[in-house]
């Protein structure tokens, strides 16, 4: 999700989506669900090294999830593969399923 831009809408605002609709790229919406849902079930803070990328490949949604420990001695990753409109759900799983597998202590909660 570096570098893209995002704008929030009031929902009572019905003239804002149709003249965001020319700078609006959905594939990037689906790519940043995606990621953002993997790091919100990762919970690791800013003190956490996550990597998150999605990307959409033949027109599939892939995903790849890292956790590594601070000092860079062990990796942790997952893949995942879907739908591209299933974004959201393919990451929040990739960050449950991989915050399972990591032993106690890898991610430093907070901050």
């Amino acid at each position: 999700g570096q570098g893209a831009i995002a704008l929030t809408v009031r929902a009572s605002d019905i003239e804002a989506p149709t003249a965001l609709a020319a700078i609006t790229d959905p594939e990037t919406f689906f790519l940043l669900q995606a990621e953002r849902a993997f790091l919100s079930k990762v919970e690791g803070s800013c003190r956490t090294p996550i990597a998150a990328l999605a990307q959409v490949v033949a027109g599939r949604l892939r995903f790849k999830g890292q956790v590594l420990r601070t000092d860079g001695s062990e990796s942790f990753e997952i893949e995942a593969e879907g739908p591209v409109a299933d974004a959201g759900g393919i990451g929040e799983e990739a960050g449950r399923t991989l915050a399972a597998r990591l032993p106690p202590g890898i991610l430093m909660r907070g901050g």
